[in-house]
């Protein structure tokens, strides 16, 4: 299971690296990567970055203001005092919403925070997730169920979570059936826009209101047409396997394909695999996992190139819940800091032998052939962090 907070994602990431192949063999060890760059920045930082939720003990002081250990703070869900010092929270009536307000860093009581050791519980949401929706500017959702829709979303600062909440209550406010999601998923960092039944195909860019579409802000691609197609099921997969020769042959998908995932599962042979009816093919190698983006093929044309080339093919069908997922991963926070844990994985990638290249403890890489020579700055690391030094949250 890989840490769902980090700094980037694996797509943004492996574009950052220029590893843009297709193949899935090294997502383990740059989701590893990921994890350490984001583990160093929230080290470095002292805090958290993306928004979690947070349930932390404290000192009561006797007075009524309580310093959090994270910033920015978005919401309170409970305060709750340890009365008795028993140690336990769960025997106690949380405070009333109503005796306490907040900042960004701070509780602000009615009511005294009493002196003891670890005595305040507070359960609270902090961190980066910050999506602007600004009237005439990216409010509105424009979609087709058979008949033209279009919801206006409200004003304001959200998180990723209240605005996919937001999302589907005005569409839901604008025609209440069939059911309509929006959920956001922090590990991949993009929305679902989900209807139960019938048809559902976005227009966030080729709607009525396109010049004040929300699409960029869920995540959405301006150069995709969604007129064009209905929205896919990503969550029904199914399984097919075989072996070909390198003459051509059609395979039949049971329905019309949304993302497909590949594997040569040949030895010293490849794969060929045309998309467009047999004009073009292209080469899948052996024990790479590819995946790739909605296809809509109902079927493929498929050959060897040698006898016995075997394949396993997994494809998601359209049909069931028809759903719609942000084309780019959109995480809420500072871009320079999604920048420096890009960086940082690029860093590792380079230091990892996947460059052909050993590079710690060396000041400089020659090539011979190229007669050239890069340098290498041992403090890089240290320089990419110092950018985002000003989030630096200091012990208080």
């Amino acid at each position: 299971m890989y840490e769902p907070y980090g700094l980037t994602t694996l797509t943004l990431a492996k574009d950052y690296i220029n590893k843009t192949d297709g193949a899935t063999d090294k997502d383990a060890l740059i989701h590893g990567m990921i994890q350490a760059s984001t583990d160093q920045i929230i080290a470095f930082e002292n805090r958290e970055i993306r928004s979690k939720t947070i349930t932390e003990v404290y000192d009561g002081d006797g007075t009524r203001t309580l310093i959090l250990n994270q910033d920015p703070v978005t919401s309170i869900t409970s305060v709750t005092i340890d009365s008795d010092l028993d140690g336990s929270f769960s025997d106690e009536t949380a405070e009333s919403s109503d005796d306490y307000r907040f900042d960004s860093t701070k509780i602000f009581a009615n009511f005294t925070f009493p002196a003891g050791f670890q005595n305040i519980q507070i359960v609270y949401t902090a961190g980066f997730s910050r999506f602007e929706v600004v009237t005439g500017s990216n409010d509105v959702i424009d979609w087709n169920d058979g008949s033209d829709r279009e919801a206006t979303l409200d004003p304001g600062i959200y998180t990723a979570t209240t605005l996919a909440t937001e999302v589907a209550a005005q569409m839901t406010a604008t025609v209440a059936t069939p059911v309509k999601t929006c959920v956001y998923n922090v590990q991949t960092g993009k929305f679902k826009i989900a209807q139960a039944s019938g048809t559902f195909i976005l227009k966030f860019f080729n709607g009525t209101n396109a010049a004040q579409t929300c699409g960029r802000l869920l995540g959405f691609d301006p150069s995709i047409n969604q007129s064009e197609r209905n929205a896919l099921n990503w969550g029904t997969w199914r399984h097919v396997s075989g072996t070909v020769s390198t003459s051509e042959s059609t395979l039949t998908f049971d329905e019309r394909a949304g993302r497909i995932k590949i594997r040569n599962t040949s030895t010293s042979k490849n794969l060929l695999i045309s998309f467009d009816g047999g004009t073009n093919f292209r080469t899948f190698y052996e024990d790479i996992d590819y995946e790739l983006a909605p296809v809509n093929n109902t079927s493929v044309i498929i050959k060897g190139s040698e006898a016995g080339t075997t394949y396993q093919i997994d494809y998601t069908i359209e049909g069931g819940i028809l759903t719609w997922t942000s084309d780019v991963s959109v995480l809420g926070i500072p871009a320079d800091i999604q920048l420096a844990c890009n960086k940082l994985v690029k860093l590792a990638w380079n230091d990892s032998g996947e460059q052909k290249q050993d590079r710690l403890g060396l000041t400089s890489i020659s090539d011979s052939q190229a007669g050239t020579t890069t340098t290498i700055n041992p403090n890089a690391e240290q320089e990419v962090l110092d950018v985002i030094s000003g989030y630096r949250r200091w012990n208080v």
